[in-house]
């Protein structure tokens, strides 16, 4: 897997590793350091997790990585809270765990993880019906 971020790439391995170089003001490359890469550094996960899918968005400074487990981390521009974390830190050069994920109701599995400049995790689920064959609908309003 593959994604791009606001001048940041950032490369799944099939070991379950991120590489990832290029712009890192905020520290987005999750290596630890605020300094911009032209070679590929490793992203510095906590415990050496092994990753299964990344996010990051083209105008993010930001990347999003969903462990084996669904634990997701985040690194990169915080200034307006948009990693979801628990920390008033305005950039996050290593990657945090997001806490209170197990915590969403209708989450199971993480499906897809995505960033923009100003925004926090956005999250795919699927929704369950009554009838599977059938498209929910519900107000806008309302809360799927």
């Amino acid at each position: 897997m593959i994604m791009a971020g606001r001048e940041s790439s950032y490369f799944l391995m099939s070991n379950g590793n991120v590489m990832s170089c290029g712009r890192n003001d905020e520290g987005q490359l999750g290596d630890g350091t605020r300094e911009d890469s032209a070679e590929p550094v490793r992203v510095k996960l906590p415990n050496d997790v092994e990753v299964r899918m990344i996010g990051s968005g083209p105008s993010s400074q930001s990347v999003f990585l969903v462990g084996e487990d669904d634990a997701v981390y985040a690194a990169g521009a915080n200034d307006r809270h948009q990693l979801g974390l628990k920390i008033d830190d305005p950039c996050v050069p290593v990657p945090q765990l997001i806490e209170g994920m197990d915590a969403v109701p209708f989450l199971d599995k993480v499906d897809k993880v995505c960033s923009s400049g100003t925004h926090t995790l956005a999250i795919t689920c699927q929704i369950i019906t009554e009838t599977p064959t059938s498209v929910p609908t519900f107000e806008p309003s309302e809360s799927p």
